[in-house]
């Protein structure tokens, strides 16, 4: 089951766009019957993408927060992304089809589908309370959104 709060029944009213923009550039919120149970990618600016990464055992993350880091990994996708922007939408709706598979014992992330795959490598973050830490602040990004959508 994927779920992704960007296009489910957004309301047009001034109350909720405050609610989704308060999630601070949270691109996709995915809970998959894969082995990663939370996965949260996040766009912050053109030069700086962040992806994190929980399981069951672990936190893994991936930060570029350079334009040229950006690039590099852009260029080993095919075909090669013209923009951060789009290169996010890639990934985004790659992970929302569930075409990805992650090794949690080398940390990598292998996503894409028959012609475009791409493998991130992501290091283990072994700080329990920093992992316990992102965890709670997740939750309360995504709690107001939750509430009022009415999502589960």
């Amino acid at each position: 089951m994927s779920f992704d709060y960007k296009n489910n029944n957004k309301k047009n009213d001034d109350d909720n766009a405050d609610t989704y923009h308060s999630l601070d550039n949270l691109v996709q919120l995915i809970y998959s019957t894969t082995n990663v149970s939370l996965a949260v990618s996040e766009y912050k600016n053109p030069s700086c993408w962040q992806l994190h990464i929980l399981d069951q055992q672990a936190m893994y993350q991936l930060q570029f927060t350079r334009e040229k880091e950006l690039e590099d990994v852009m260029q080993q996708r095919q075909p090669i992304a013209s923009s951060p922007d789009q290169f996010v939408q890639w990934f985004s709706s790659q992970w929302i089809q569930g075409h990805l598979s992650f090794v949690a014992a080398a940390g990598i992330l292998k996503i894409g589908d028959k012609d475009e795959w791409l493998d991130l490598r992501l290091n283990q973050v072994k700080d329990t309370l920093r992992r316990q830490e992102f965890s709670w602040q997740l939750l309360l990004k995504v709690t107001p959104c939750i509430s009022i959508c009415c999502c589960f």
